[in-house]
């Protein structure tokens, strides 16, 4: 879970960080240009999330050897792989690797993701801080049934382009 929540986070925040530098926004930068943000930004969010994964995977992998740990319960057997690598060994071992392997494959998850929300049309949506809703939906006034179309709708719109596409491909 932090592997992933740290992925997705890092990756936004590095996105609007690049695009703050180069003083443009999406936008305003052509689908070409999105997708090298997204590659860009897809990196910085791999490194980092491999980086918070790897103390916990490096434990993983070592206790899942024969014998690794002793004897004893799954806690007692990871506490002494730790005390026989030490800190430092569990956080670092391993880690220019994994942050090469992964920072390209989050790239590439990232740009694959801007490629075909580009080639369907669809459009990427924000979370929303609650404490603002009611200036950006002024919909609360609404009955339930009615806040759930508006709120679906641009995802049914989506779903639609995509069937419609395909259709258009047979």
């Amino acid at each position: 879970v932090p592997y992933t929540m740290a992925k997705f986070a890092v990756q936004g925040k590095a996105a609007e960080m690049i695009y703050g530098m180069k003083g443009s926004s999406p936008e305003t930068c052509t689908k070409g240009q999105n997708v090298v943000v997204s590659l860009q930004s897809g990196v910085i969010a791999g490194v980092v999330a491999a980086t918070i994964s790897h103390p916990a995977d490096t434990l993983l992998s070592k206790i899942n050897k024969t014998g690794a740990g002793g004897e004893g319960s799954m806690v007692s057997r990871l506490g002494n792989i730790a005390a026989e690598e030490g800190f430092y060994r569990i956080c670092t071992v391993g880690l220019v690797a994994r942050w090469i392997m992964i920072g390209t494959l989050t790239a590439g998850q990232f740009g694959i993701f801007d490629i075909v929300m580009g080639m369907v049309g669809a459009k990427k949506f924000h979370l929303v801080d609650p404490a603002k809703a009611h200036e950006l939906f002024p919909t609360f006034d609404l009955t339930r049934e009615q806040q759930i179309e508006i709120y679906l709708s641009p995802y049914i719109e989506a779903s639609f382009n995509i069937l419609s596409h395909h259709i258009k491909l047979m």
